[in-house]
């Protein structure tokens, strides 16, 4: 998925009002190594912080602003979050697709509904058609 994912990539990561810039900074940096390590960092087109965009997730403006870098129009795109207050709200409000990685069952507490509700990533892929049943 990763290979044929190129088209793609919001990573939120804001500090808590109280974080000081340098520990915003340690955490960021952590992040982007992490996304190395796993051989992600290079995966993505873009990689959108929300602490340096000035908005952040149900904020439709940084999805969209994601969209933008891409070039891609939001409902053209599938946003894969596991946050339903974050991520199924804010992809919605921007026009986008979603697609709600909910492992743990939380309930629905909005009226925004997501494309697709998972549990397991593998089925994302099946319903990509990216893997065989």
């Amino acid at each position: 998925l990763v290979r044929d994912a190129r088209n793609a990539g919001v990573i939120d990561l804001a500090p808590l009002p109280d974080r000081q810039l340098d520990e915003y900074q340690a955490l960021k940096i952590g992040r982007l190594r992490k996304l190395e390590t796993l051989g992600l960092h290079d995966a993505f087109a873009c990689i959108l912080l929300s602490e340096e965009f000035g908005a952040r997730k149900p904020d439709p403006s940084i999805f969209l602003e994601g969209c933008r870098q891409l070039q891609v129009e939001p409902a053209r795109c599938l946003y894969v979050g596991d946050s339903y207050r974050n991520d199924v709200v804010g992809a919605a409000a921007a026009g986008m697709p979603c697609c709600w990685f909910n492992a743990i069952s939380d309930p629905v507490t909005g009226s925004a509904k997501a494309t697709i509700e998972i549990d397991r990533l593998s089925d994302l892929l099946l319903w990509l058609g990216l893997a065989a049943e």
